[in-house]
Formats: C-alpha cells, structure tokens, sequence
C-alpha cells in the first residue's frame, strides 16, 4: 500500500475533487490514510464522508448511506457544524437518488442552516441549489423561486460568476414555468447565457441558447426567436450532444407550426417533430418522446389533419403508459433499496451495540480484576503479618517461658488467630458478594431486621461501654431487598463505628425518608475521616490513617465489602462527617423500587 506524509486539511479538500474525477485514485488514498496512526478524529471522519462520496458516485447507496449516518452522528455529539451540514449535504443526494425527495429536501434545509452558522459560503450555495432542484422536481414554484433568488444574491455577494450563472438559469426556468415568457424570464436567460459564454461549456451554452429561442416563442417575437435558434443551431453542432439536438428540434418544430408566425413552415416544423421523436427514442426520453408525439398531434388537429393528430395522441399515451410502468418499477425498485439499506443499519447499530456492549464488560472485568489483584495483595500481607506474629508466639512458649509470661503470650496468639479468623470471614464474604450471592431480592420488614443487627451488635458497644442508640419507625417497614446484604452492610459500618470509637461515645442506627429515599444511617462520634483521606474510603489497598481505640484487630476491607454490597443489591452507600465529630455512614435507596 502506497505511503503518504501525515494527513491535513488541504489533503481533505484536493480529495474532495478526485474522488470525482478519479475515482479509484482516490479510494486508493482515503484507505491509506485511514490506516493512519494517530490520525485527529476529525480528520479521520471527513475522510470516511469521503469514502461515502465514492460509494455514491458508483452507485453503491447501501454503505455509503451507513458510513455518511455515522459520521454525521459523530458531527452532531461532537458539535462539528461544519462537518455536520457537508454531511447532511450528500444525505440529501442519497436520498434524492432514492426517490425521497421530501426527506432530502429536509437535509438540504439543514445543511444549509449549517452551512450560515458557520458561515461557509459555499456549503450555503450548494445546499441552497440543491433545494431549489428539489423545490422544481416537486413543482413548488413559489419556493423554488424564493431559493434560486437568494442563490442569485449569495453568488452576486461572493462574486461568484460561475455560480450566478447556474442560479440565474435556473431562475429563468423557474419563472417561466410558473409565470410564463416574462420579461424578468427572458431577462435572466440572457445573463445566464453571456455568463457561460466566458467559461466555453458547449453543452450548457447550447441548452441556455435554446431556452432563450424558446422564451422568445412564448412571446411571439418571432424574428428574434428564428434568430435564437439559427444561434442555437451552432452551438448544438459544436457541443455534439443529443440532449440539447432534442430540445432544438423541438423548439424549431414549435416555431415553424405557430398559426400566427409570419415565418410558418409546416413541412419544415413536420419534419422537426420527426426529428425530435427520433432524437428521443435513440436517447431513450419516454417522457421527452411523449412530449414531441403531443406537439405534433395538437399540430396536426389545428390543420384538420385528424387521422395523423390521432396516431400521435395513441404513441403519446403508450409512451406514458410505458414511462409510468418503468417509473412504477423504478420505485418499487426505490423502496427495496431503502428497506435493504434501512435493514443494514440495523444490522450495523445492532453490531455496534454488541461491541460497545463487550468493551464495556471488557472494561469492568479488567477493573474488577485489577481491584481483585490490589486485595489479594493487602490479604497476603495481613495473613503474612497475623501467621507470622503466632510463629513468633509460638516459638517463644516453646521456649519454656514462666507459666506468667506463658499465659500472657497466649492471650496474644489467642488474639492473633480471632483476628486471621475475621479476616477470612470476611475475605469469604466479599467473594461471595462478588459471585453474587446476595444478587436475589427478598421481601421483608426493614424494622425488624435492623432490631436482629442491635441484638446481635449490643455485647460489642457494652464491651466499650459504649451507648448504642436505635431511632426507627414504630410499625414494621415492607421492602424488597437482599435482607442478608443489606444486614451485612449496616453491621459492618455499625462494627467499624465500635472499633473507632472511644468510650462513652455514643453511636445511633436510623431509619428515615427522606425525599422518597429509606436512608438507613449509622452515627458516630468517634475519630472521623480526614478530609484528605475521603476519597479513598472504599478503594482497594487503601489503608486510612485512623486506628482502634482500643488496640482491637481490624481487616481493613469492611468498607470495601460494604461497598461491593451495596453496588450488588442496588442501593447506595455515602459518608459524610458527623457534626461534632465523627462519622455517618448512609445507606440509600427509593421507596418505591423495593
């Protein structure tokens, strides 16, 4: 794959034009530099909105329309107006192609909003052309002439010659079609025309040339019309193109079979209708073919040549019998693409919302196990420390200490072990949280189970001395929770508020509503938290500064596992300093969902 030196923006706007012009270049390139490490996520969309451009210029709707729906979603989210509005820009050509016009009609409205916000000029004037063509393909005259005014003004304000030349022709057309061969009609046909006269299209001059000597029919200025046409005549010779052959043999059949034209030539307007019917059906126009056969009958029947008027007026309705068949099939056709591609994007948003699905759990099974590593690790160092203080112990009565000493030294091992002991326990707890033991929700009275958790709890305040004071309801409280979870969870943060806790102070269990919430809170006044140290309350491998008042063992993980509790059952848990001193924990979660 070919090299290129790192992307910018004047790489973007050079492939906007070869896209185009070579297609296959261009593709070549946008792939490469797709693959572009470290590329700006805004460089790398408009890239992608090119890769579209290609798809569509081959025909390939289907994931070009995909591609250009999710760069415009990264526009969007992203704010990138800009972008945005280009983007809507060429949804409005797919769906245009598609036959949906009001839809396009309604991005080219918003490319356009676009394009002024951000005031780019030339995104205005695309998106504004685009509109009116939309605005004639719907034969909204009025807005279609409100359009191509103001893209007539926009061009004239930037001095775009080539731009005012496109909108004044179109202009023309549109005022001809809605108000007929006005002067303001004629007038801009005439611009457009000495417009295109500098940039030498051959082709577009012949066709303004033709407009020009068809106006000029309309309005019965027949010597300056037979004029128009002999100049018309030329250009048609020198562009070589049948489309504009077509409409000049039809322009000259019509003003050689005028009634009133002092220049009538019936055999010669004859033999332009002939001329433009063949034109036609080697172009294969059925509307265009249907068209001439019409002239010509209405020709034929105004010199009582009823049997030749009839024989046109049959090819004229079979032609448009056949051109409404093809135009049936070409929107059914039409309606399967648009299911097929709506079908894809679906298929694609599904598929997106898979991976984004497994980046996520991805995510959370790298932290859960990242956390998990960070516990074994403060796991092992407690176990090393406990098992070692008991080798420690235990070595030192087998050195045949005096029974005084004996016994002390057992107290401590005896100490040691309840304290591994607690350590386990919990360790046990927290996988079983974590492997979703408590997952299950149960219904139970929430005032009862608290007053089990004082029962069991009030042997460890008394043991401190401890006043240990319970605020709840007087009648039960029916909710649907993890009753064994969320025992667990208050019993910690009630264990840890014993621990860090002098004497004499005063811990209190509450239950409340507050604002739609149960808020189960545990109150004490003991040490409290550094302000410093908050933040890392239920991190992992997280030590806090504060210790028991009474030298009693801690594990060090309580919180953590109250935490992962209250994340499994689905309620939340909090801190905030207790006024005076101290801690208070809460526990919250809706009345109504449990």
């Amino acid at each position: 794959m070919a090299t290129f030196a790192p992307t910018t923006q004047a790489d973007i706007d050079r492939l906007l034009t070869t896209v185009r012009t070579d297609r296959a270049a261009a593709q070549t390139e946008i792939d490469a530099r797709l693959g572009e490490v470290g590329l700006a996520p805004e460089l790398h969309n408009q890239l992608r909105l090119l890769r579209a451009t290609g798809h569509m210029e081959a025909g390939e709707l289907a994931p070009a329309l995909a591609t250009a729906r999710e760069v415009l979603t990264w526009a969007v989210t992203e704010n990138k107006t800009l972008i945005a509005g280009r983007t809507r820009n060429m949804l409005g050509l797919m769906h245009w192609r598609l036959g949906d016009l009001p839809q396009a009609l309604e991005l080219f409205t918003a490319a356009r909003k676009n394009g002024e916000t951000v005031s780019d000029a030339k995104l205005v004037l695309q998106a504004t052309g685009n509109m009116g063509l939309i605005h004639s393909a719907l034969k909204q005259w009025e807005q279609a002439e409100q359009v191509y005014r103001a893209m007539v003004a926009q061009s004239e304000s930037l001095g775009d010659t080539r731009i005012i030349g496109i909108s004044t022709n179109n202009l023309s057309t549109v005022l001809w079609e809605s108000k007929g061969p006005t002067d303001e009609a004629l007038g801009f046909a005439r611009r457009a025309l000495a417009i295109k006269l500098q940039f030498g299209d051959k082709v577009s001059i012949a066709q303004s040339a033709i407009n020009i000597a068809g106006l000029l029919c309309d309005r019965h200025e027949y010597l300056e019309a037979r004029q128009a046409l002999a100049d018309a005549e030329d250009w048609v010779k020198q562009a070589a193109a049948k489309p504009p052959a077509f409409y000049l043999a039809l322009n000259r059949a019509q003003f050689f079979t005028s009634l009133d034209n002092t220049f009538r030539d019936d055999a010669a307007g004859f033999v332009a209708y002939d001329e433009a019917i063949r034109l036609a059906q080697e172009i294969g126009m059925l509307e265009e073919e249907a068209r001439a056969h019409e002239h010509a009958a209405r020709a034929r029947a105004g010199r009582d040549e009823h049997a030749k008027a009839y024989a046109h007026l049959e090819q004229c309705l079979k032609l448009r019998e056949k051109y409404l068949a093809e135009q049936s099939t070409r929107q059914i056709e039409k309606m399967r693409q648009a299911y097929e591609l709506d079908r894809l994007e679906q298929e694609h948003r599904i598929e997106r919302m898979r991976r984004e699905e497994l980046e996520t759990l991805n995510a959370q099974l790298t932290r859960t196990a990242g956390e998990r590593d960070s516990l074994l690790r403060l796991i092992g160092h407690d176990l090393r420390t406990h098992i070692g203080g008991m080798v420690g112990l235990g070595e030192l009565i087998g050195e045949e200490l005096p029974v005084c000493a004996a016994r002390e030294t057992a107290a401590h091992l005896v100490s040691i072990g309840e304290s591994t002991l607690e350590l386990l326990q919990e360790i046990m707890e927290h996988g079983s949280a974590l492997n979703g033991a408590f997952a299950e929700p149960d219904d139970f009275d929430l005032v009862a189970g608290l007053r089990e958790v004082k029962i069991r709890l009030e042997p460890l305040f008394a043991a401190k001395h401890q006043p240990f004071a319970v605020e709840l309801p007087d009648g039960p409280v029916m909710v649907r929770s993890n009753r064994s979870g969320l025992n667990r969870i208050v019993e910690n943060l009630l264990t840890n508020a014993v621990k860090f806790s002098p004497e004499r102070a005063t811990t209190t269990l509450r239950l409340a509503e507050r604002n739609g919430q149960w808020e189960i809170a545990v109150i004490d006044h003991g040490q409290g938290i550094p302000p410093a140290e908050v933040p890392r309350l239920f991190q992992p491998e997280q030590r806090l500064s504060v210790k028991p008042t009474a030298g009693e063992p801690t594990t060090g993980i309580g919180l953590l596992l109250a935490n992962d509790l209250a994340r499994i059952i689905g309620v939340s848990l909090a801190h905030e300093p207790t006024p005076g001193g101290g801690a208070t924990f809460i526990v919250q979660f809706p009345v109504q969902s449990i």
